[in-house]
């Protein structure tokens, strides 16, 4: 299935939170559907399995159009925390996006659990109160909310992308992590070397 198509909308918070008045970026996001579970989707008997949103930023250089960009590969930026959006990236993002001379586009996923990618909110909530809440909402599922399951979630989006010639055309991939995000990176890398 090509989830991909027509799913681009106007990022809501990268003109707010990146004063984009004085740069000349753009910022589509799209919301994916991911399997909570990635160890189930190999069996048989589960072919509707149970899914959560992931919410990616696109950023590329105004001069461009989602269509037709320079196509020289993504380069992906993974939040730290743990517990970090995608979102807190975003100013960052400009002074990379120059650095590499507006020759990639960068993508910014949320981290499962976070910004909006199926946040685990508590509000103002204790931290056993918020334990309670988040068993209430998920059960034995929560654990499903892991480094290992977001890394999976990470490269079946970059395959998705690399295959899905709209998005970008060439094979060429550049993951840089802060923080949690070397972690993160560092179990993507074991999965898929």
């Amino acid at each position: 299935i090509n989830q991909l198509n027509n799913g681009w909308i106007e990022c809501p918070q990268w003109k707010i939170t990146t004063n984009n008045s004085l740069h000349n970026f753009t910022a589509l996001c799209i919301t994916l559907q991911v399997p909570l579970n990635w160890d189930i989707i190999d069996d048989i008997n589960n072919t509707d399995p149970e899914t959560i949103d992931y919410y990616i930023t696109n950023i590329f250089s105004a001069h461009h159009t989602p269509n037709n960009r320079n196509g020289n590969g993504a380069f992906w930026m993974l939040e730290g925390g743990p517990g970090g959006s995608g979102e807190s990236l975003y100013p960052i993002a400009i002074p990379w996006m120059n650095f590499l001379d507006d020759t990639f586009d960068i993508y910014i996923p949320d981290h499962r659990g976070t910004g909006e990618s199926n946040p685990l909110n508590c509000g103002l909530l204790n931290t056993p109160q918020c334990a309670k809440l988040l068993d209430d909402i998920y059960g034995d599922k929560l654990h499903y909310f892991s480094t290992y399951q977001a890394s999976i979630d990470l490269g079946y989006v970059i395959h998705l992308f690399q295959t899905n010639l709209s998005v970008y055309n060439n094979r060429n991939d550049i993951i840089w992590g802060g923080s949690y995000g070397t972690y993160y990176l560092n179990t993507y890398l074991n999965l898929f070397p």
